[in-house]
């Protein structure tokens, strides 16, 4: 059941239901803890109880997704494999495994940590490993679904070189997930009697050890999530090997050997290994982080900022002439070629026009972000990102070749821009357009 949500969780996501995914991880880790009350408190079905909330909160979470996975429009679509196909799915893996190779790194540790517990503490230490667990759950859902809301958007500023944007992204996503983070923290460190009430311990063996580990463990808990947040930061700016680094260290390099060490202080020492491994990981993140805001600085994603055309225009312009005059400075500033100038701005006034006339629908307060940026490799990259209405230009039947003036946009237009084009994306996320081209 775990796996299974996990997959349709992180494919809703991709796929423009981020709301689906977000309603149904609430809404099932709200049924899970209603139904701990419920059958371990109020029944008094102890360890099974809990088992069976745990189970009905995930049936409840993959019942909201499955409508989701068959019945609604998608934008991921399966395909029949293309030549070099192999390639890029290494390539997608390795991106992947930068933050994934942390579910690997956790199995071994479970196997690891559950023995050694065993040894020292018996089932009360096995119980009070557990209540950690989900305790942990509870604290770093926050900094994960922060970290998960700001990734796209990061990527999307990352890939305009907006610096400007990703530092506005960073203060406000670190600053509510350290926050929100933080009050619970605060919560389990103040009242762990009421954690314990939580998950069915009150008055057993387990109960004195466990308000030791819950406080313990709090410690490291605030650099935990700051560990997530930066490794989500590191691989929505192109750094995986930067989260790679940082989630070896705090899932094996550092976390294993610490639990080893551990092992020795006895079973009320046992749990400084959570603050231990997370202190000593966070240094180095750090560190990468305070190198790449030095770099970012200096130049735009390794692009220097005099390569990065940028222009705004408001949905009360009806007219992108003159970006597309200045473009065409930029163009041949940069030296691209004849057919890139023309493609690039046919590109911005096509779809420019298209938008302004077609998706804003008489608004007043919305804008076209256009950025266009001159690669080192001679290819022209351009993005455009827009608050309209869902607005995408290549979903369109361009064999449908239209002569009705009212229509969205010129298909033959389109035809030309997809057809010039080595690369197009396009992705509808929390209400805005982004559309890449590269020419």
């Amino acid at each position: 059941l775990f796996y299974l949500s996990n997959v349709l969780n992180y494919y809703l996501r991709n796929d423009g239901s981020e709301k689906r995914a977000g309603f149904g991880a609430v809404t099932g880790n709200l049924c899970d803890i209603s139904f701990n009350f419920i059958l371990v408190l109020g029944l008094g079905m102890g360890t099974a109880g809990a088992a069976l909330a745990t189970a009905l909160g995930q049936i409840i979470t993959i019942s909201i997704y499955l409508p989701g996975f068959f019945l609604e429009d998608h934008v991921l679509h399966f395909v029949r494999p293309l030549p070099g196909w192999f390639v890029k799915a290494l390539s997608m893996l390795r991106a992947g495994l930068a933050t994934s190779i942390q579910y690997l790194y956790q199995m071994i540790f479970f196997l690891i940590c559950n023995n050694l517990v065993m040894r020292m503490g018996g089932e009360t230490g096995v119980a009070v490993f557990d209540i950690l667990q989900n305790t942990s759950y509870l604290i770093l859902y926050l900094y994960e679904g922060t970290a998960r809301a700001m990734q796209p958007i990061l990527s999307t500023y990352h890939g305009e070189r907006n610096e400007p944007g990703k530092g506005t992204l960073v203060h406000i996503g670190f600053g509510g997930g350290i926050l929100t983070g933080g009050v619970m923290i605060l919560l389990v460190a103040l009242w762990p009697a009421g954690i314990c009430t939580l998950f069915g311990v009150t008055g057993s063996a387990a109960e004195p050890l466990a308000y030791v580990a819950l406080r313990i463990y709090v410690i490291g808990a605030f650099f935990a999530g700051l560990n997530i947040l930066l490794c989500n930061y590191f691989q929505a700016c192109e750094q995986e090997k930067y989260s790679f680094l940082v989630e070896t260290l705090r899932g094996a390099v550092i976390l294993l050997p610490a639990t080893l060490f551990c092992s020795r202080l006895g079973v009320n020492g046992f749990w400084w290994l959570f603050p231990v491994t997370e202190i000593v990981s966070a240094v180095p993140a750090i560190l990468l982080f305070a190198l790449m805001l030095k770099h970012s600085s200096e130049n735009q994603g390794g692009i220097s900022d005099a390569r990065v055309f940028r222009r705004t225009i408001l949905s009360t312009n009806t007219d992108v002439g003159a970006a597309s005059s200045d473009l065409e400075v930029f163009c041949e500033k940069w030296g691209a070629t004849f057919r890139q100038q023309y493609t690039v701005m046919m590109t911005v006034e096509e779809l420019g026009l298209a938008i302004l006339q077609y998706g804003f629908q008489g608004r007043t307060d919305g804008y076209i972000q256009i950025t266009v940026v001159a690669l080192e490799d001679g290819d022209f990259e351009l993005h455009l990102r827009d608050d309209a209405l869902t607005f995408d230009p290549f979903s369109m039947e361009t064999s449908r070749m239209s002569s009705d003036e009212d229509a969205h946009i010129d298909t033959i237009g389109v035809h030309m821009i997809k057809s010039r084009a080595k690369d197009f994306f396009y992705r509808r996320y929390q209400g805005f357009n982004s559309l890449v081209v590269k020419i």
